[in-house]
């Protein structure tokens, strides 16, 4: 039985070490637009950690799991 591939990632929403905080944000919009919420949620979680003093955008914020 063959492998299974992995699901591509469309290069619109693939993590980039090269993006500015903007552009990060912007992507993870697209992967909750996208109903991608598990992913985009995991992205905005570590957004949130790397970038603490950034105030993300309400609705962003609105998605980000609080303890």
């Amino acid at each position: 039985m063959p492998a299974l591939a992995a699901p591509a990632i469309e290069k619109s929403t693939a993590a980039n070490p090269g993006d500015t905080p903007a552009q990060e944000l912007g992507k993870i919009r697209q992967l909750f637009a996208q109903g991608r919420d598990d992913e985009a949620r995991q992205r905005l979680v570590i957004f949130h950690q790397a970038h603490p003093q950034w105030a993300l955008p309400a609705e962003l914020d609105a998605r980000l799991p609080r303890p």
